[in-house]
């Protein structure tokens, strides 16, 4: 038996029973788990864990900061962070191409995304007037999840014109990065919380939920394992150049 700390993303998927079947038969491996963010779980206690399970290798890399080297690490899966949304706000975004459609597929224009966040646009101003507020996309805490914390990155870098941000263009841009954040008010710390909220409400009116949201495409995994009949619309974020 193993211990460690899981992101609430995979839970679904690693007790999946014919997961735990090829686990069991074929590596005789029985696994416990507490569920942490990906962030959260590199500080947590880690007297009696056997391993940590986190999104990134932005976390390997905090691991290594706080606690030297691992005993062995290694990237199994890779995935991307997605938008999710009703397709009325996908829509209404497509009138100025923020949103373009492409063989079946949303792609986001991420600079004209954020430049409405930055600039205060409305939703009612952006087509939208069933929906309240200001323009923006709901996202995990950055600072303990790491779906939250890559999509800060991908901000910075779009803050920064497309290029990768660096310490010093950092400097210029913090401001901005953290009132995107500030605005959003309280931030699970697990894809999985900010995911399964969208789906138990997707079938509400569309003024009771946020516009978008941006997680890993881990808890969507889960949900095609686990929960067949779901339906929810995706919007695959484009890939800035560098």
């Amino acid at each position: 038996m193993i211990n460690g700390y899981l992101g609430g993303e995979k839970i679904g998927i690693m007790e999946d029973k014919q997961i735990a079947d090829i686990l069991a038969k074929k590596y005789h491996i029985a696994f416990e788990y507490s569920r942490a963010g990906s962030l959260d779980m590199v500080t947590a206690e880690q007297s009696g864990r056997d391993y940590l399970f986190p999104s990134s290798r932005t976390a390997l890399e905090y691991y290594k900061e706080q606690h030297g080297e691992p005993v062995s690490d290694e990237i199994i899966f890779n995935t991307p962070i997605v938008l999710y949304s009703h397709k009325a706000v996908a829509e209404a975004l497509m009138t100025d191409n923020t949103i373009t459609l492409s063989e079946g597929v949303y792609y986001a224009d991420m600079k004209k995304l954020t430049d409405k966040i930055t600039s205060g646009v409305t939703w009612a101003e952006a087509g939208l007037p069933e929906l309240y507020g200001n323009v923006s996309v709901d996202t995990t805490d950055p600072v303990r999840s790491n779906s939250g914390n890559m999509f800060a990155a991908l901000l910075a870098n779009v803050l920064c014109g497309g290029k990768t941000a660096d310490e010093e263009s950092l400097k210029e841009i913090m401001p901005q990065l953290k009132a995107i954040f500030a605005d959003l008010g309280y931030m699970e710390t697990s894809s999985s919380d900010l995911f399964n909220h969208g789906f138990r409400t997707s079938g509400c009116d569309i003024s009771s939920e946020d516009g978008v949201t941006v997680t890993g495409i881990a808890p969507e995994l889960n949900a095609v394992i686990n929960m067949p009949d779901y339906k929810v619309m995706k919007i695959i974020m484009e890939e800035l150049e560098e």
